[in-house]
């Protein structure tokens, strides 16, 4: 395409650093707390800078349709998506991201809405970001850029392993995870405040298994939040960064919350009811 190398490795590392910002800004605002996101401990994200050099290479040669690269776009980063997804999985036997609670998605991978934002991206990317990323190289001599890059690459590549390894030590750390919740949901079930717990059910028979499966559910939360508080660094970056890991061992916390209101409710109203 006539592209240089080293165009191509400060794209790669600009628009990593872009998709750091806006997955962490993004993430953090939702989770109402930092969260560093990305693959690495340093502030990239892999795939962006992957997912933007790759689109726009490709797209070159429709520069001239809006529609061209809003399509291509789409298809391109989507397909990086599924792929990378796939590959991860592969790799490190866990999930990194899941849409399988979005329409239209295939095995939770990719979704028609996110491959739809990807088109929309991708036009920005091609009529703002890709000029931005210039204007910022412009800044500083080439030189300087080409040290940059050498040293970013080594530093990169230190992340990546160190990286790769505490994402490969995750599988057997989730399993004694998962063993480690059953043990603790059968001493539950078998102490004496679950029988209380039961015996002050009683009365209200509808409810009570409900009620009391959700006691358990909210210790085995808690149980797991202590877990996750005693991981190495690494460790409990990717848990809190990818909360999907984890996210099969139990209920998610948006339905236990709303089963638990739920219930409640149906509780005080048979209480009322029968006073």
């Amino acid at each position: 395409m006539g592209v240089d190398l080293y165009h191509i490795f400060s794209w790669f590392f600009i628009f990593s650093f872009f998709g750091w910002v806006w997955e962490t800004a993004l993430v953090s605002v939702r989770s109402h707390k930092y969260v560093n996101r990305g693959f690495i401990t340093g502030p990239l994200c892999t795939i962006y800078g992957t997912g933007a050099v790759s689109v726009y290479l490709l797209l070159v040669p429709f520069s001239s349709s809006y529609a061209a690269i809003f399509f291509v776009g789409m298809l391109v980063a989507t397909a990086l998506e599924y792929v990378t997804s796939a590959v991860m999985e592969k790799l490190f036997h866990a999930k990194w991201w899941d849409y399988s609670s979005h329409r239209f998605n295939v095995r939770g991978r990719i979704c028609l809405g996110v491959s739809i934002g990807w088109g929309f991206m991708s036009l920005a990317l091609y009529l703002f970001f890709m000029p931005l990323a210039d204007w910022i190289m412009s800044l500083y001599p080439r030189l300087a850029g080409e040290i940059g890059i050498c040293a970013g690459s080594i530093l990169y590549g230190v992340d990546f392993a160190f990286a790769c390894a505490a994402a490969c030590s995750l599988e057997s750390k989730i399993r004694n995870l998962r063993e480690s919740l059953e043990e603790t949901r059968e001493r539950i079930k078998g102490s004496r405040a679950y029988g209380m717990l039961e015996n002050a059910l009683d009365d209200i028979t509808e409810q009570r298994e409900e009620l009391s499966h959700l006691k358990i559910l909210q210790k085995l939360e808690e149980h797991k939040a202590e877990w996750v508080r005693r991981q190495d660094r690494a460790s409990k970056r990717f848990l809190n960064s990818y909360p999907v890991l984890t996210a099969n061992l139990l209920e998610r916390k948006e339905e236990f919350e709303k089963k638990k209101e739920e219930i409640k409710s149906k509780v005080e109203e048979e209480i009322k009811r029968r006073v």
